[in-house]
């Protein structure tokens, strides 16, 4: 666009001001003309412009798009929840479970054989996935790398979540019958949150790469797990694999020290039970922690005695006691689901271990 004859005047009423804008700083903005979209030119030395007839300017870029403060705060809670799962499932112990549906909770799921992945759990996986997001998100806070090779690996770590978590939700629905986790859900929806906000950063001319992109890692995460799950055992008490294990405990073979054959007798004195399941790994765990000579002095209820094949049904008593994952204790009329500490159990018995 030529230059007007009023631009001159017209430009120093404007410097006085604060600043104009211009796409670029060898042509001014002169009345009439649109306003530009992509930088701001502000006017920074009066004196040094009346001298020579043209502003002294400084161009500031475009605003970033993509939120990094809010990929880093929704990757952060992802990485705190995976790192109590991880905890929990590592260590032993019952999550908190703040929604439960009637049917299998949130524990059931996780002592489930879709919990682990070549004998990895899932949890640690996933902590580390939102770890790695996290950290690039605050990086790119403190303008550490560049941009443009940030965004793509944002988007390669969220096509990898937000693929993960779809196939886990497929499983909650179709595989864990009536199964209901809140860790799963609150996952998911992280997921897909930052899956949404990393996409902010990209434009339509970026589609083709975007989409090769997203369908290689997808495909890539979609095969891992179908993959690991394929041998996967029973996933949850009840549900109908067509397997045929026959009732086959694994041997305890720890040894119980006077600590833990009174606890098993305070737990023998006031009723209480532990049901579990001779497949279940964490039924085995439990049994070792407290030692074969405690056992033998604990109730122990076996809820599939005649082995698992389909359609197979739970023992009566388990029906009974309503168990829906294992194993389960059973003390003072309150239920506890997956393994327990000595201290946990010791403290729900109203045992002082230090006696």
């Amino acid at each position: 666009m030529a230059h007007c004859s009023s631009c001159s005047m017209e430009l120093r009423g404007r410097i006085s001001s604060t600043s104009i804008l211009s796409k670029n700083s060898s042509a001014p903005w002169c009345r009439g003309q649109a306003r530009p979209k992509y930088f701001r030119i502000q006017a920074s030395n009066l004196a040094t412009e009346r001298k020579s007839g043209s502003p002294s300017v400084s161009i500031q870029p475009e605003p970033r798009k993509i939120p990094y403060g809010l990929i880093t705060s929704l990757s952060g809670l992802g990485a705190i929840e995976t790192a109590y799962l991880s905890w929990i499932k590592i260590f032993g112990g019952s999550a908190i479970c703040p929604a439960s549906g009637p049917g299998h909770g949130c524990n059931d799921v996780l002592n489930s054989a879709y919990s682990t992945l070549f004998g990895t759990p899932l949890s640690l996986i996933g902590f580390v996935a939102y770890s790695s997001i996290s950290l690039l998100g605050f990086s790119m806070i403190q303008s550490l790398f560049p941009e443009d090779d940030v965004r793509w690996l944002l988007l390669g770590g969220t096509t990898a979540l937000v693929s993960a978590s779809s196939y886990f939700l497929y499983l909650l629905t179709f595989k864990l019958e009536n199964a209901s986790c809140a860790y799963c859900v609150a996952s998911v929806l992280l997921s897909f949150g930052l899956f949404i906000s990393t996409l902010k950063g990209f434009k339509w001319k970026d589609v083709p790469r975007m989409a090769g992109l997203q369908l290689v890692i997808g495909a890539a995460v979609i095969f891992t797990l179908s993959t690991g799950f394929a041998a996967a055992g029973p996933a949850l008490a009840g549900s109908s694999e067509d397997i045929d294990l026959p009732p086959i405990e694994p041997e305890v073979t720890t040894s119980s020290d006077a600590t833990k054959m009174s606890l098993a007798k305070h737990l023998k004195s006031i009723g209480a039970k532990m049901y579990g399941a001779f497949w279940c790994s964490h039924c085995h765990e439990q049994k070792q922690e407290l030692g074969k000579e405690a056992m033998k002095i604990l109730e122990y209820v076996e809820c599939f005695p005649d082995g698992y094949r389909k359609n197979v049904k739970t023992a009566k008593a388990c029906e009974a006691a309503k168990i829906e994952g294992f194993p389960t204790w059973i003390i003072k009329g309150e239920k506890y689901s997956g393994e327990l500490s000595l201290e946990e159990l010791a403290d729900a018995a109203g045992f002082s271990l230090e006696k």
